[in-house]
This record gives C-alpha cells, structure tokens and sequence, in this order.
C-alpha cells in the first residue's frame, strides 16, 4: 500500500483491532502503537506535531480498535450481561491472584475456601496453582449460585480487591509468568504413553524442539532492546 499513507494507517488499525478480536490479551497493542505513532510524529514535526498530527491523519489508526472494542464489548454485553470485551477476564485473572487468595476477606469466604482446597490438590498433583479455577468451577457455581459469567465477573472484582491491596505479590506473580513464557513450559505426562518407542521418540522430538525455541527466544529478547537503541539512536 506503499504510497498512500492514510490507507496505511486504516489497515494498521484494522489489523490492531483484529488481533483485540482475535485474543482480548492483545487489548494494549493498538494503543502502545497508537502513542507510538504520535511520539513518532512530535520527534519530527516539532512544535507544529498536532496541526501535522491532523494532516497525517493518525487519528484514524484508532478508530477500527475503538469500533472492535466497544462492538465486541456491546455484543458481549447483549448475549450475557457482562458488557466487556472479555466474559473470561476473571478466570484468567485468578492464575496470578489465586497464588494469594487466602489474603480475600470474609466477606467472600464461600468462594476463597472452595477455591483453596481445590488449589491445595493442585499444588500437591504438580506444584503450580495456574488453572485450578477449572477444578473449581462447578463448586463454585454451586456454592455462589451465580452463573459462567458472573462468577467470572466476581472473580474480578475480588482479584482488583487482592491487586490492590498486594501489588508487589501480583507483580511478582506477572514477573514468574512472564519468565516462565520464554523458558518454553510444557505441561504434559509422557509416561500416560503406553507404547515405550512411542513415548521416548516425543520425549526427545519435545526436547529438540523446546531448545529450538528457547534459543529463538533468546535471540529476540536481544535483538529487541537492540533495534529500539539503534532507532531511537539514528532518529536523534
């Protein structure tokens, strides 16, 4: 699309909002590309970067993320009640809060004492909590008598409750997740593979594979800071 910047900047923004579409984890891209945009543009407009701002036609980069979020948001809200880009935002939110959910108060004990028996079994089976709301969830249901979506919703409200009152336990737990991602996890038990050639030939494929990844992993997080040195560096 080379010589038409407006298009460009429609179809990055289409492109943003699909991604936000596509898994409501991505909903920080179009806005960190957003500011980006208009960073780029005072770096090179100086004191005139708005009036350049409007004729370059930035702006528009926006609107495609804003029309998918509140569209999904709306249609969301009109199916279940929950008006959010996410009905799931409280199930997955608790894989980092549910590391100290014995920190919720009374207020909500019917679902902190559900939900810490079955983490109990959890870290007992393999040593990590992550994904015990899935174990718990027909308890929870149960003892709440709150439906799929606003159990989800409650969930949320608690863990804001927990972030706020813990942050550094949460950033701590964002820090070990994000961690764990580039150490390439695999969550799996090969010896449920009857067939002994069967099982060590995906053990050692698995192995080749995760040291593939991690050294590509490793690659990318040095190039990363690299080539935003190096621009940042060329651009002044």
């Amino acid at each position: 699309l080379g010589r038409h910047p407006t298009v460009n900047i429609i179809a990055s923004g289409i492109v943003g909002g699909l991604a936000l579409l596509t898994r409501p984890a991505f909903l920080f891209l179009s806005p960190v590309v957003f500011a980006l945009l208009i960073l780029n543009n005072v770096m090179t407009s100086g004191k005139n970067w708005f009036p350049s701002l409007l004729q370059n036609k930035v702006l528009l980069y926006i609107l495609p993320f804003l029309i998918a979020f509140f569209g999904w948001s709306w249609v969301n809200g009109q199916t279940t009640g929950v008006y959010s880009i996410s009905t799931m935002t409280g199930y997955n939110i608790i894989n980092h809060t549910g590391k100290f959910f014995e920190y919720v108060p009374d207020e909500y004990a019917e679902i902190r004492d559900t939900y810490l028996d079955y983490r109990e079994i959890r870290l007992r089976e393999n040593g990590n909590q992550s994904m015990t709301i899935w174990r718990a969830l027909d308890e929870l249901r149960s003892a709440t008598g709150l439906n799929y979506f606003s159990l989800s919703q409650k969930l949320m409200d608690i863990s804001k409750e927990l972030i706020l009152q813990h942050p550094w336990l949460y950033a701590r737990s964002v820090l070990d997740a994000w961690i764990g991602f580039w150490k390439v996890p695999i969550y799996w038990d090969p010896t449920q593979i009857s067939i002994g050639l069967l099982q060590s030939s995906l053990v050692f494929v698995w192995n080749v594979e995760r040291l593939t990844q991690i050294v590509l992993n490793g690659v990318f997080l040095l190039c990363v800071p690299y080539l935003v040195y190096w621009t940042i560096t060329r651009r002044l």
